[in-house]
Order: C-alpha cells, then sequence, then structure tokens
C-alpha cells in the first residue's frame, strides 16, 4: 500500500492543518465549500474525509482528468447522480448528496459555465466540494457560489508554527512505524524542506523506506544530489545530447511530477543564487514558466509531459541566456 493511502487521515484530528480549518468541520458539513492552497496539504483527503463521513451518498470526480461539460449534461456521470430522485449509495441513504470536484481548475470555461446554473438547480439536495491548487483560475461567480471558498495554506507566523508543530510530529509518527531511525536535528532539517507537502514527504519517506534507507539523514542526502544532478542538468543541457537528457528525466524523475515541480520553485531559484550568480537574469522567466507549467500539470495531457516540456524550456532559457554572456 502507497504510503499516501496508509497514512490518509482516519480522524478530523488527524488532518495537519490550522484548527480554524478543522474547527469548522467538527460536526460535518453542510453547506457547498471550495478549498485552495498549496498542493499536498489536505484539500482532497479532507473532501474525501468529510464526504465518507457523512450521512449522504457521495460522488467523487476529478476534474482535470474529465474536464467535460458533458458530464453535466443528461448521461453524464455528475447529471445522473443528481438527478436521480432515490438516494441510495453504498446503503446510504439521506435527504441531501455530495459531489466532490477534485482539481476543479482543471475544467474547460463550458464547464465552469454550466456549472454556475447545476449549482443553483441542486443548490437545495446536492453539497459540492470543490479543490484546487489554483483558486486564480476559478471564475468569480463560482467562487461566489461557494461563499469564496476556505485557504488551507497558513495565514500567520503563528498558524505557520502551529501546522509545522504538527507536521513534525506526523513525520515522527510514520518514520517511527517504519523503522527508519531519526533525530531531533535531522528530523526538523528533513521537515523544513518539505513543509508543507504532505504528500510528498510520504512519497520521500516511502522512497528512502523501500531503497532501504535506515535513517532520514539519508534522505536529506540524497534528495540535495538529486537535485543539484537535476538542476546541473538544466543549466548544462544545452551541451549534452537530447537522447541522454530524456534518458535521465525517464529513468530518475518522469515518476515524480508534482515533487520535480515543486523543486523547480524556490529551491531552484535559491540553487541558481549560489552558484549561478552570474545567471540570476533567467530567474523571473524561470518563475514565469514554472508557474504556468504547475498550473496545468494535470489537466487532461499525461502530467509527466507537462514536466518534460518544462525542463526543456528552462534549458533553452540558460542556453539563450549563457550564448549572450
Amino acid at each position: 500500500m502507497k504510503f499516501i493511502q496508509k497514512y490518509n487521515p482516519e480522524k478530523l484530528e488527524d488532518f495537519i492543518l490550522p484548527d480554524r480549518i478543522t474547527s469548522k468541520f467538527k460536526n460535518g458539513i453542510d453547506k457547498s465549500q471550495l478549498f485552495f492552497g498549496t498542493s499536498g496539504i489536505g484539500k482532497s483527503s479532507m473532501a474525501k474525509f468529510l464526504a465518507k463521513n457523512s450521512n449522504y451518498p457521495y460522488l467523487y470526480h476529478n476534474s482535470s482528468r474529465n474536464s467535460s461539460v458533458d458530464e453535466l449534461r443528461e448521461g453524464g456521470s455528475i447529471y445522473e447522480f443528481c438527478s436521480e430522485t432515490q438516494i441510495s449509495l453504498d446503503g446510504k441513504t439521506g435527504k441531501k448528496k455530495i459531489v466532490i470536484l477534485d482539481e476543479v481548475n482543471g475544467v474547460s470555461m463550458q464547464f465552469f459555465e454550466a456549472l454556475k446554473g447545476f449549482m443553483d438547480t441542486y443548490s437545495e439536495k446536492v453539497i459540492f466540494i470543490a479543490t484546487t491548487n489554483h483558486i486564480n483560475l476559478v471564475p468569480a461567480p463560482i467562487l461566489s457560489r461557494f461563499g469564496g471558498g476556505i485557504s488551507f495554506d497558513t495565514e500567520n507566523d503563528s498558524e505557520k508554527k502551529e501546522v509545522f508543530v504538527k507536521y513534525v510530529k506526523r513525520i515522527a509518527h510514520v518514520l517511527k512505524n517504519e523503522g527508519i531511525s531519526y533525530d531531533k536535528d535531522s528530523i526538523v532539517k528533513f521537515a523544513k524542506k518539505m513543509f508543507p507537502d504532505l504528500r510528498m514527504t510520504l512519497e520521500r519517506i516511502e522512497e528512502l523506506k523501500f531503497s532501504g534507507g535506515s535513517n532520514i539523514e539519508e534522505s536529506n542526502t540524497q534528495q540535495v544530489e538529486e537535485l543539484s544532478e537535476l538542476y546541473n542538468l538544466i543549466v548544462e543541457g544545452n551541451s549534452q545530447k537530447p537522447e541522454y537528457i530524456h534518458s535521465i528525466l525517464k529513468t530518475k524523475y518522469i515518476s515524480q511530477v508534482d515533487s520535480v515541480m515543486g523543486s523547480l520553485e524556490l529551491p531552484f531559484i535559491s540553487w541558481i543564487e549560489k552558484n549561478h550568480p552570474g545567471l540570476s537574469v533567467v530567474i523571473p522567466n524561470i518563475s514565469i514558466k514554472v508557474s504556468y507549467y504547475t498550473s496545468i500539470k494535470h489537466t487532461g495531457i499525461d502530467p509527466s509531459l507537462h514536466l518534460r516540456a518544462l525542463i526543456w524550456e528552462l534549458i533553452n532559457i540558460f542556453a539563450q541566456v549563457k550564448g549572450k554572456i
């Protein structure tokens, strides 16, 4: 079993979130909600948790993989689920239903347009729970129907400290359970590198576990080495044969789209400033490209293709700048 499933929250208290958020759902969910914020911090897990622990039948819809407006029309799964007069699913019955629109920013504009009227039509008997990493891609009329949404990101230093303490405790629990040793310094160092993405954190621990690692410090060292290799490949990529670059990407990075794209944000920029200060002129372009590909990485097409495209674009950016120096 994948660690992200093995350590999925079973109780509301298991979520690594500010009390500001968890306190809203102590009595479950009674109205449509939109959860937004950084990837890997529990938005989808919270949506599923609330649906599973309600007394209502529910439908999960991955909006980035199935973004067609036909889902809201007769014959579509969402339409058929919401329009059924007899509410019965997995033995659950009730006056309401729940529809989870995961990664809702991935739907088409036609879907968004149709969703306005659809939500209005079924507002009395359907609770919609939407999630997104990119609140800026959700149209204002949709946001208004969700009351503006709930940010899952920490909003101040106090919340960040509160969540980080919970985060470290969860990591310690997983490491102890998996027989991986750690000390205070190594676990804090590891946590600071991964925070707040718990999904990426569990993936990293799982990789360490199944590679035979026995100490979290091995992951810290391995991660630095892997990132340095990737960063150097991007900076020097124009001097390498395309087949070689393709081979490295395929064997080492393509299976970790979310974590690799995350490493190309602030960690990569910091690395450039430290190791190639003369190339810091590329940073604005890097930020634009990474932001764009991060926003579309799970929209229909294979996410690994977006990662490949991003890395090739970054290689070209460095090649152009170095050619002018």
